[in-house]
């Protein structure tokens, strides 16, 4: 079944991070946008501006975004760029023209995932897009949650799971071919995948043949998966409820989507004390179908009796870095897609 978008996106309390990690990210993926196109920006999925920002600032303009979350929407609004409240469609895209005729760049950061109408997307895009402009779509890649059992980006915000091939595949009677293919380390492991005109005059990178060449995400991979994915989730409940047994207090931190899949998943919510989040927005709800309050992250515990299941694992550098005093006095960090400990177990 999936969520009619309208009730799912038109308020959304995630926005972009602020953290160091996805500002690094965003400067280099800027610098690689910069190295194909200049000029002027469509962003699909602008949240709430934040990207749209780096963009202007890194010297591209004029910028404009399209989101459904009106709430995001006048948050880009209050940043001082403009931002059409709706879902990516053709409407969409007919409605962009009366902002920003013929982009030079049009990003579509982690969402192209989040529709489930690929063609109708691919469509939109070719009603506003020149013979020399580049799409850039950013995406969470099959192979990496495959290989590294990812469980937890398998929600129902995520409608599909790409792959170079199903994109090449659904582009044969497009205008569009697969430009460059780029890896990156953000959220588990994402692709930049960049798309030109059948008529552009910028030849494909070498590196797309590569991708094809090595990409394997077959059937059996999936089932290989699927036992993956029961042991990482027993690894977890074990791990907690022996720790919850044992007198420690543990709380988990991040509560995102990812949280929600992991709590329900391995039915631990009975052990967890709470989660901690740095969203403001979060603070003092709830996690979704359980009675876990959402509080600071500033209220992490302290000491020897201190356990955190780092939900927000695709951050973890930076989080283990800033609370260096959680682990230096006994507290334990444990990454549920690894298995690993961080801390003095």
């Amino acid at each position: 079944m999936v969520v009619r978008p309208d009730i799912l996106y038109r308020r959304y309390s995630y926005t972009t991070s602020r953290s160091a990690t996805m500002e690094r990210h965003f400067k280099e993926l800027c610098a690689h946008i910069s190295n194909n196109a200049s000029g002027a920006v469509i962003e699909i999925g602008s949240n709430d501006g934040h990207f749209l920002d780096r963009m202007h600032r890194a010297g591209f303009g004029p910028v404009l975004g399209v989101d459904p979350a009106e709430n995001l929407c006048t948050k880009a609004k209050e940043m001082g760029y403009t931002a059409l409240a709706r879902p990516w469609n053709m409407e969409a895209a007919y409605a962009t023209k009366d902002f920003l005729k013929d982009p030079n760049v049009i990003v579509a950061r982690h969402v192209f995932c989040h529709v489930d109408n690929w063609r109708g997307f691919i469509d939109a895009l070719e009603h506003i897009s020149t013979t020399e402009t580049l799409v850039v779509i950013e995406v969470p890649y099959a192979d990496d949650l495959l290989r590294k059992v990812e469980l937890d980006t398998i929600y129902h915000e995520h409608l599909s799971y790409f792959t170079i091939r199903a994109l090449a595949s659904l582009l044969q009677d497009t205008r569009f071919h697969v430009h460059d293919v780029t890896r990156f380390s953000i959220h588990g492991g994402s692709l930049v995948v960049m798309l030109r005109h059948n008529d552009s005059i910028h030849a494909p990178n070498s590196n797309v043949s590569k991708f094809f060449l090595e990409e394997n995400t077959n059937l059996d991979r999936w089932r290989e998966f699927a036992v993956n994915a029961e042991f990482s989730i027993e690894r977890l409940r074990d791990r907690v409820t022996s720790l919850h047994s044992s007198g420690k207090m543990v709380v988990g931190y991040g509560a995102s989507a990812k949280s929600t899949v992991w709590i329900h998943a391995a039915r631990i919510s009975q052990s967890l004390e709470f989660l901690v989040d740095s969203t403001e927005e979060k603070i003092e709800r709830c996690s979704p179908g359980t009675d876990l309050q959402i509080l600071s992250e500033k209220l992490l515990p302290d000491g020897e009796d201190g356990a955190a299941v780092l939900f927000a694992w695709n951050y973890a550098d930076e989080i283990v870095a800033k609370n260096r005093a959680f682990t230096d006095n006994g507290g334990i960090f444990i990454n549920p897609v690894t298995g690993a400990t961080i801390g003095k177990a």
